[in-house]
């Protein structure tokens, strides 16, 4: 994990955003569970860190899905235009045949963006 921070580090030096960023770093993902991780990422980006949890899901689910493995996949559905965080976990829950297709569909174009770079 340091090194992964560090890579990140120089990244955000070299694209110059690393001066940019006030709030500090919000970690998500399996990841962020590892012991220590939120001090070692102070460290490293010389930066407030937290862990990101996703709440305010509604539709019952938070209770399921609230840590931080689900945080970036929660703020993707919460950010669809024209539904709120509770319409969209429950076309989730209620469709998911027709939902498995979406993912489906999603994580293709993920996988796309990732092997273009």
């Amino acid at each position: 994990m340091k090194e992964l921070f560090t890579l990140i580090d120089n990244e955000l030096r070299q694209a110059g955003f690393k001066n940019k960023i006030k709030a500090g770093i919000v970690l998500t993902g399996g990841g962020s569970l590892l012991n220590g991780i939120t001090q070692l990422a102070e460290e490293i980006f010389g930066l407030p860190t937290r862990i990101g949890l996703p709440l305010d899901l509604g539709a019952g689910l938070s209770n399921e899905i609230e840590s931080p493995e689900f945080a970036t996949v929660a703020g993707l559905i919460r950010g669809v235009p024209g539904t709120t965080s509770s319409q969209a976990m429950f076309n989730i829950k209620t469709k998911t045949k027709v939902n498995n297709l979406a993912i489906g569909k999603f994580f293709k174009k993920v996988q796309e963006f990732f092997d273009e770079l």
